[in-house]
């Protein structure tokens, strides 16, 4: 079934982030303050990307009444994206290292910055 779902993915033209990870060969155990530390980060991650993409809606919103605003605001709300893959990156890191999960391949994202 892995083999089939990794071939239609391919097919697709997905990119490799998608497919299955190496898991770590052995048992992990987090003590309590690596659960903590990891559950911050997580914390904080949602919290950026939320910003992130509040930017986004009020940026929309502003440019639906004030079509004018755009050369002011278009920077803003393109930078945006790559803000939100970075939060995405960042996150991703340290959960795998804390899980021992390796990837054969970086994580590539759908939106280019």
């Amino acid at each position: 079934m892995t083999q089939k779902l990794t071939l239609r993915l391919i097919s697709l033209g997905l990119r490799t982030s998608l497919l299955p990870m190496p898991l770590p060969a052995h048992p992990v155990t987090l003590t309590p303050e690596q659960i903590s530390v990891l559950n911050q980060k997580l914390s904080e991650s949602r919290h950026n990307i939320n910003n992130h993409l509040s930017l986004v809606v009020a940026t929309v919103e502003v440019l639906h009444k004030n079509p004018d605003l755009a050369p002011r605001l278009m920077p803003n709300l393109a930078a945006q994206p790559e803000r939100i893959i970075k939060e995405i990156q960042a996150f991703s890191e340290a959960f795998e290292a804390a899980l021992s999960i390796t990837r054969d391949k970086p994580f590539t994202p759908f939106i280019k910055g």
